[in-house]
């Protein structure tokens, strides 16, 4: 499907007044996955440059799959108003603040509710979005955040709608935990299906301190490690499609009941993929390993 950009415009924050320049990507109109949620992208961190430009290519990827999702600058990047903060707890609120906008202006008109403020421009354009929706036909989300991104929407995870998350270089470990260890908790105690993208060679977190966070994850936590690559190359446009193809088939694996079962918190799935030339082409062989909390 050709991708296309289907809304643009300042998306407000969640509590203090605080503008997220955003747009939305998709497929053309009526046209998608209806078994797929909205993704709602987060980008790196913005103190060492991270915006959502190094996200287009993963939403481009999700639209030719027939999927919508919102790319935005967090507060105090690019048009942003705001200043970004070192540990990023204020941007947890801009993540919210688009969750919240979606489930109002993506609503379906049976879904849209008595109170509801609505931006009328917003629910034109997001009209012929196709994607899964709640009982009350509000669209249903999915986050998925690059590195720091990740915290700030593992951080997000108990807004409604919410229904999986995927984290690409989520930046767990010693040195991380300094600025970001305030997030840890949230997304391990999040019941939602989550799935942790990383590089092999991350210098952030090992692989083994990621399996030790998936052992403590509430519901199912599965793994994926890109064999070779570190955190910083897992961030460059030769993964984008890597990272939005495992996204896709995880969520739908996980919302249609045919992901790891979750019932002990374990981590289900711990798969190792490589391309011998760092391309992002299918690995030559996956390996899946089951981990429970008895291997802790």
């Amino acid at each position: 499907m050709e991708p296309r950009q289907v809304w643009s415009g300042m998306i407000p924050s969640a509590d203090d007044g605080v503008e997220l320049d955003s747009f939305v990507v998709g497929p053309p109109a009526g046209r998608g996955d209806p078994a797929q949620p909205i993704f709602v992208l987060a980008h790196p961190y913005g103190k060492m440059g991270g915006s959502r430009d190094l996200m287009i290519g993963t939403a481009v990827r999700l639209a030719q799959r027939g999927v919508t999702s919102v790319v935005f600058d967090m507060r105090g990047v690019g048009r942003s108003t705001g200043w970004s903060t070192l540990t990023h707890v204020s941007e947890v609120q801009d993540a919210r603040g688009i969750c919240r906008w979606l489930r109002v202006n993506a609503a379906d008109a049976a879904g849209a509710g008595e109170g509801d403020v609505v931006d009328a421009s917003a629910s034109a354009a997001l009209d012929g979005v196709v994607c899964r929706r709640d009982e009350e036909g509000r669209p249903l989300l999915a986050v998925l955040g690059s590195s720091a991104g990740s915290c700030v929407v593992g951080s997000a995870m108990d807004e409604p709608g919410v229904v999986a998350g995927v984290f690409s270089g989520y930046v767990f470990g010693w040195w991380a935990s300094i600025l970001f260890g305030s997030h840890f908790a949230a997304v391990k105690a999040a019941p939602q299906p989550k799935c942790f993208v990383q590089g092999s060679d991350d210098g952030f977190t090992t692989p083994d301190q990621l399996r030790q966070v998936a052992r403590e994850c509430a519901g199912t936590a599965e793994l994926v490690f890109v064999d070779g690559v570190g955190h910083f190359e897992l961030e460059s446009p030769a993964w984008n499609d890597r990272v939005a193809d495992v996204a896709i088939d995880f969520v739908r694996r996980s919302l249609d009941g045919k992901g790891g079962d979750g019932s002990q918190g374990s981590a289900a799935g711990d798969e190792d993929e490589s391309g011998a030339d760092g391309s992002g082409d299918e690995p030559d062989e996956e390996e899946g390993e089951a981990e429970g909390p008895a291997a802790a």
